[in-house]
């Protein structure tokens, strides 16, 4: 990298040029050109690495191995950056004549004391977690998945760190060796829960029914949904009414928070229009005679 910077910088400028400027400024010249250099092969392979994903990805329907795809990618844009930028580190220890000083502290002190000694420790166990991850294929760019109590997208997976973006759209940046659960919504079917209040006064038979019905409609609507509903029964009695708790199977988050709302949605305008009543707080007046006759 060091001599395509060097060949790079004597096209640029005239020899006369060389003789003029002082040594120092030549050396920050050089240092400036191979970072300059390092960011632009970073980019150009960056993008053919697109361009290869993006072909074999529109190949395909199958949205698994389009996020293996995906992950793949940024798996190899992560390589990409450190080895390319090592070089040029490298390239700039080799400018500044550093390279004998270099060698003989390694050899002193041995690498890892050195690595242990700079606090590098917890990039090691980063980048060793990170390793495990992708080869044991834990998580996937596009699924939807929580770590560390953050919850949301993976949007990349290197080496070192997972970005994951919440439903807000903050982006999360988590180093690898920071991760002790990951909970992955993504891999297997995911149970939609809709649970119903309604007053202890109505027929819970033809609320369940109402239930049932809704949510047949829905999944016959709907390609997120997988299975027919399955209606528990009576989950809970409260003061004011009764809990009526129904399930249904939606794909590897397929939006499953959406599935419930919607299904909520539908059933109490259905509940609206059948009379069936929802329980909320009353308050009782009782006036004149008829409090009298029922206080005795």
């Amino acid at each position: 990298m060091l001599r395509i910077v060097d060949e790079i910088a004597k096209a640029v400028l005239p020899e006369s040029v060389f003789s003029i400027i002082p040594a120092w400024v030549l050396t920050v010249i050089d240092i400036i050109l191979v970072f300059i250099a390092a960011r632009l092969i970073v980019l150009a392979l960056n993008l053919l690495i697109n361009r290869i994903m993006e072909a074999r990805i529109n190949s395909t329907d199958d949205m698994g191995r389009k996020r293996v795809l995906n992950t793949v990618g940024t798996v190899f844009k992560s390589i990409i950056k450190y080895v390319v930028y090592f070089l040029a580190i490298a390239a700039v220890v080799g400018i500044l004549g550093l390279t004998s000083a270099m060698t003989s502290m390694l050899a002193a002190a041995g690498v890892g004391g050195l690595i242990i000694s700079i606090g590098a420790q917890g990039v090691v166990k980063d980048i060793v977690t990170g390793i495990f991850m992708l080869f044991e294929n834990q998580v996937a760019v596009g699924e939807y998945v929580t770590a560390c109590d953050v919850t949301g997208i993976v949007t990349n997976v290197s080496f070192r760190t997972i970005t994951i973006k919440g439903w807000r759209g903050e982006l999360n940046i988590i180093p690898n060796g920071n991760i002790g659960i990951i909970t992955n919504y993504s891999r297997e079917p995911y149970l939609a829960v809709a649970d119903i209040a309604v007053a202890y006064e109505v027929d819970v038979k033809k609320a369940m029914e109402i239930m049932l019905d809704e949510a047949k409609k829905l999944c016959n609507s709907s390609e997120g949904l997988l299975s027919e509903p399955s209606m528990l029964g009576i989950n809970e009695l409260a003061e004011s009414g009764m809990t009526i708790r129904m399930t249904v199977n939606v794909r590897q988050y397929d939006g499953h928070w959406g599935i419930e709302r919607k299904l909520k949605q539908n059933i109490k305008q259905r509940f609206d229009a059948e009379g069936i009543e929802i329980p909320y707080n009353k308050v009782v007046v009782i006036k004149g005679e008829e409090a009298a006759s029922t206080l005795g």
